[in-house]
């Protein structure tokens, strides 16, 4: 991994300075390049050899330290470079031209960055954190993918948000979830799923008895959750009942109402009823039939052996049909 030795610039600590009391910082970008310079870093005014240019896709304040990170998607570099600089511009109000805020050089201990047709990932976080001291004003176009968030960052924000980590466990039929730690009324919660749902299987909070449901007040289906799922629920403390976010599609009893079988299916074509939700095959019409449009009555319809609806043409044109023209004995 690159070892980059950091600073801010000279240009950037006269910035640093008149943002105390002006208008504050405003960070544009970041900025890659491949030259290996060993002089002062701090009187660098631009990045030495750019190769790469870098939407700002996230940042954070921490006392007088800000930490930005910007995503490089690898399809968008087109020839592979060593990467040995690091620069992040910040926005000069009485100019309005960008300034290098900080950079740094890794000198021989940069990373190769591949080329789009040699590279076998997709993209790359490039995080740097770097002193504001009290400027009380900082901001940055953020316009990056913003795609990429650190499990740690995730965790603190289900936390900011109230979200109870639930730990799960299954005994018999019974899905026991613990951890609500005393919390009471109506809570959103998480666990992970050690074990799958099936129809029927109860549910206790902290060894007390629940009910299940999803949120439409519908009841659970099976394969509502599977081992390995994460699973957001909404526990009522007072209500004794725990609602699952929709899920799991429809259940045995959603299908036992169906009324359709095989021998009332179309030979061939596909289907779900009945108590399973295993894929059933219909028979109807197994059997050759050489029903055509010319051997069924005019205006009267049937199904061919594809299923096709077909509508009679036989006698089609009216004919004069009395007594005297037809042989004795013989109907019409």
């Amino acid at each position: 991994m690159a070892n980059f030795q950091m600073t801010v610039t000279d240009r950037g600590l006269k910035l640093l300075a008149e943002s105390m009391t002006g208008e504050g910082l405003h960070f544009t970008k970041m900025e890659m390049g491949d030259a290996a310079y060993s002089g002062n870093l701090a009187a660098v005014t631009a990045v030495v050899s750019p190769r790469c240019q870098l939407e700002l896709s996230h940042m954070a304040r921490s006392g007088d330290q800000v930490t930005f990170k910007s995503v490089l998607a690898f399809r968008e570099v087109e020839e592979g470079f060593q990467w040995r600089e690091l620069g992040l511009y910040a926005r000069d109000p009485s100019s309005g031209k960008d300034v290098l805020y900080a950079y740094g050089n890794a000198g021989n201990e940069g990373d190769y960055i591949p080329g789009a047709d040699e590279a076998t990932l997709n993209e790359r976080v490039i995080q740097l954190t770097v002193a504001v001291a009290s400027t009380p004003n900082i901001t940055a176009e953020l316009s990056g993918s913003g795609i990429f968030i650190e499990y740690q960052e995730l965790e603190q924000a289900i936390d900011d948000l109230g979200v109870v980590t639930l730990t799960h466990e299954k005994a018999g039929s019974t899905h026991k979830l613990t951890g609500l730690g005393g919390l009471s009324g109506l809570l959103m919660g998480r666990f992970k799923a050690t074990a799958d749902f099936a129809e029927g299987d109860t549910f206790t909070v902290d060894g007390v008895a629940y009910s299940a449901q999803q949120e439409n007040g519908e009841a659970l289906s099976e394969g509502q959750f599977v081992t390995g799922s994460g699973v957001a629920v909404v526990i009522d403390t007072e209500g004794k009942t725990v609602n699952f976010k929709g899920g799991g599609g429809i259940g045995s009893s959603d299908l036992s109402l169906a009324t359709a079988t095989e021998a009332t299916v179309f030979n061939g074509k596909t289907f779900y009823g009945g108590n399973s939700k295993e894929l059933r095959t219909g028979t109807a019409l197994a059997t050759p039939t050489s029903v055509a449009a010319g051997n069924l009555f005019n205006g009267k319809t049937a199904y061919d052996n594809n299923g096709n609806l077909i509508t009679g043409t036989a006698l089609s044109q009216s004919v004069s049909v009395n007594a005297n023209n037809i042989p004795s004995g013989v109907t019409a």
